[in-house]
Formats: structure tokens, sequence, C-alpha cells
């Protein structure tokens, strides 16, 4: 909820100061996408972050010894 609440506060800011450009659109949709990834309900995957694991905190994040590479 954290990660949501701050690309909506950048959406918003960026749409009250008229500064709502294509690089805006095109980070907060890549954000969006790792929100997802970070929301256990989602299960999204990311090709970045695919080693990555995250345990019961969502802010302690591990690493695999032996991660997969795409």
């Amino acid at each position: 909820m954290i990660v949501r609440g701050y690309i909506k506060a950048i959406k918003e800011s960026a749409i009250s100061k008229q500064s709502f450009t294509p690089e805006v659109e095109k980070w907060i949709l890549w954000a969006i996408k790792k929100a997802d990834w970070l929301d256990p309900t989602i299960e999204e995957t990311d090709p970045l972050l695919s080693d990555l694991r995250i345990d019961n905190n969502p802010f302690v994040m591990k690493r695999e010894k032996n991660p997969i590479r795409i």
C-alpha cells in the first residue's frame, strides 16, 4: 500500500502541475508492475527481480544462490 500510495502521489502531482509527460506515464506503468511483483496477493513475476524472494517481511528480500537468468 505504501508503494501504491507513492505511485498515486506522483501521478496526481504530475497531473496537477500539468507535467504528465509520456516519460512520467512510462515510469508509472513500470512502478505499478514492480508494486504488483511485491504484492503477495497478485503473484506477478518480474525478470529483473526473479532471483529475489520475499519472506514474511516485504522489506527483507534475499537473492537465491543460483538465480535463473533470462
